[in-house]
């Protein structure tokens, strides 16, 4: 469970936005955005990368790891 010390008002405002429970709002959750519709359910694999998909050179890394290019 988060303590006062690990949260801070941001937190709590980021959950709140996000449509967290209320009974866990206090909990420290991941929010990502995905590039096409996740259908309730589905299997989600989070790929990340310090490579800058504005740069050639990323825009490869990214390709060859993963397949694709983020938008």
């Amino acid at each position: 469970m988060a303590t006062d010390r690990s949260m801070c008002g941001v937190d709590l405002i980021d959950n709140l936005v996000a449509g967290v429970d209320s009974s866990l709002i206090q909990e420290p959750h991941l929010h990502v955005f995905s590039i096409q519709p996740i259908p309730k359910g589905a299997p989600i694999t989070i790929s990340y990368s310090v490579a800058n998909v504005k740069e050639a050179a990323g825009q490869d890394a990214w390709n060859v790891s993963w397949g694709f290019v983020p938008r």
